[in-house]
């Protein structure tokens, strides 16, 4: 008997792309400035277990992701254990990963993913009176279209979230760059919506009418409210830079951030979750913060994560939505790639199979860029 499918991942959307974006008007000079420099450099290690011993398996189909070069890391090396090559995803990004196909017939797969980084920090700064900006190199026209476009999870062309958006006010200002809108964004999400973990649809509409998500949804939803605006945006799927913790409801340590983009300034970040469960509320009380983010500690300040990377998170892959194929069964979409996906195929019971992971981060000695 042939066994179905069996592959690690939450959403497989359908991808479309957005309308061609309008050219943008000539920006003013810019007010802000981000400051960087970098924070840590990082050694991280994923080990992977997969077993299916009761299973007759011929073949496995396995991917990766291949860590990216970001405003919020660089000098970034990706390597495999496994006998891989390098492929591209489906969708219009085009993103590298590493696949793998095994046809040996083993019952169980050990795999190792090793990303090294150095993670930059990124504070968001007024210029003073006189000062110039650094010179910014500007989105082109199809990182314009790719920051812009909508999936069935990134749902925001649907009818109940834009009926969201004009109750709640969240429709941009012609006086408004992209800073001034995003902020007043950010601040609606934080003060009203809440974290909730395990979480159901991470889809905006589905968000913004349960009023509650997680890391991925709140950022989703982040987006998705900048894209509508025709603010380029996009999430940062990966994990916390920190070694798992098996007391923490989020032991393995995933977490997603996201970003925008204005122009003369480049990419300023965000973070919703931590926004959310790490500055104070004067209207409700905020709950502990499920997962382990290092140094974290209850802040005061509204805009605390708005503009502000403490250079503490490796981020795997650029934005969601995914488009691999699967080999026999076709194309798939990966919402966040923030470990394996894998498909196998074979016959016989599939009982006891199982699935490990283990994240270990550790801290090597920050080169001076």
């Amino acid at each position: 008997m042939r066994l179905p499918l069996l592959y690690f991942c939450i959403w497989c959307p359908t991808l479309a792309l957005a309308a061609e974006p309008p050219a943008p008007p000539v920006p003013p000079a810019p007010r802000y400035q981000l400051e960087t420099k970098p924070a840590r450099h990082v050694f991280a290690t994923l080990t992977t277990d997969i077993a299916h011993p009761e299973a007759t398996v011929e073949s496995w189909y396995v991917y990766a992701p291949q860590a990216p070069e970001l405003p919020s890391q660089t000098n970034v090396q990706t390597r495999f254990s496994l006998d891989s090559r390098v492929v591209q995803e489906g969708s219009s990004l085009k993103r590298p990963l590493l696949f793998a196909q095994i046809d040996d017939g083993r019952k169980e797969l050990h795999a190792v993913l090793a990303i090294e980084a150095t993670l930059i920090s990124r504070h968001l700064r007024r210029l003073a009176p006189g000062q110039e900006a650094s010179k910014v190199k500007e989105l082109s026209a199809q990182e314009t279209r790719d920051f812009l476009r909508t999936s069935e999870k990134l749902d925001f062309d649907r009818p109940a979230f834009r009926d969201w958006l004009a109750k709640t006010a969240l429709k941009r200002n012609a006086d408004e760059d992209e800073i001034d809108f995003a902020r007043r964004a950010f601040l609606a999400i934080k003060h009203n919506f809440t974290y909730e973990y395990p979480t159901g649809d991470r889809a905006p509409t589905a968000v913004c009418t349960r009023g509650k998500s997680d890391c991925g949804g709140l950022s989703s939803l982040m987006v998705a409210v900048l894209r509508s605006n025709r603010v380029p945006a996009r999430t940062l799927g990966g994990r916390w830079a920190v070694s798992e913790d098996p007391k923490s409801s989020n032991p393995q340590q995933f977490h997603v951030k996201g970003e925008f983009f204005a122009r003369g300034v480049g990419w300023v970040p965000f973070d919703m979750a931590s926004a959310i469960l790490w500055t104070k509320e004067p209207s409700k009380k905020n709950s502990p913060l499920p997962y382990s983010g290092e140094g974290q500690e209850l802040r005061e300040e509204e805009l605390a994560y708005f503009g502000n990377d403490r250079g503490d998170h490796l981020a795997m892959v650029v934005d969601q939505d995914l488009l691999v194929d699967s080999r026999r069964w076709g194309k798939k979409n990966l919402l966040f790639l923030q470990g394996l996906a894998y498909w196998w195929s074979g016959s016989g019971p599939d009982g006891n199979g199982s699935y490990r992971q283990s994240w270990k981060v550790e801290k090597l000695k920050v080169e001076k860029l």
